[in-house]
């Protein structure tokens, strides 16, 4: 990869995500392989199919020439702006991701955070950016700890941080309500008890009086 001026980019450990075009790739190929007896048409066929109505087949672009497959195909040619029409087709599919997506908030360095790490969140420090978008180097607490490059969707900030930064808990005597109760040498009155209500209810007012016509009948 030197000598050809390479330069290979990864994507971040326990994340496929980063890589969608490739790991999506990688699922169709196994889905044709799993259904298709033989394994040589099937890969034909796939390779051999227009990437859109207005885009050629992947080995049409590859050897500027059409396959022959056991699938009837309209004749389709490349009008020299197959590239920009792929790069345009796959901008779109990014704008309508991204439409359901937020950008989490940086990290600096030296912050503490917690780090997913076969599947528990371990606590870990900020050394600095990766080299792949949207990854950072953590090192584990110790001595001799490792060093660990992880995606930010995998890193998050640690309670510790705010220790750190000076500004310790309140005690729950600092922030208690001063209580309105009577003090010991100062005895409190007892409580009145209700006066009596001279209002009789409307439920008693209804069983004592009926009505004319009722009483009529009871007799």
């Amino acid at each position: 990869m030197n000598s050809y001026g390479i330069k290979h980019h990864t994507s971040s450990p326990n994340y496929p995500q980063s890589n969608g075009f490739s790991e999506r790739m990688v699922q169709t190929v196994k889905h044709v392989l799993s259904k298709s007896s033989d394994p040589y048409m099937a890969m034909l066929c796939l390779r051999a199919t227009p990437v859109a109505h207005n885009l050629p087949s992947p080995c049409e672009l590859l050897n500027k020439r059409r396959y022959q497959t056991n699938l009837p195909a309209a004749g389709t040619r490349s009008d020299g702006e197959t590239c920009e029409k792929l790069q345009d087709r796959q901008q779109q599919q990014k704008q309508r991701y991204d439409q359901h997506t937020r950008e989490l908030p940086p990290l600096v360095k030296e912050q503490p955070v917690r780090m997913l790490r076969d599947g528990k969140w371990e606590p870990a420090q900020v050394i600095g950016h990766a080299d792949a978008p949207r990854s950072y180097n953590v090192q584990t607490p110790g001595e001799n700890g490792a060093v660990y490059r992880r995606n930010r969707r995998h890193l998050r900030h640690s309670d510790d941080s705010i220790t750190q930064r000076g500004s310790a808990p309140t005690s729950p005597a600092e922030n208690s309500i001063p209580s309105t109760a009577p003090q010991p040498d100062a005895p409190s009155a007892p409580p009145a008890s209700p006066a009596p209500s001279s209002v009789t209810p409307r439920r008693s007012q209804r069983t004592r009086t009926e009505p004319s016509r009722f009483r009529d009948f009871i007799k």
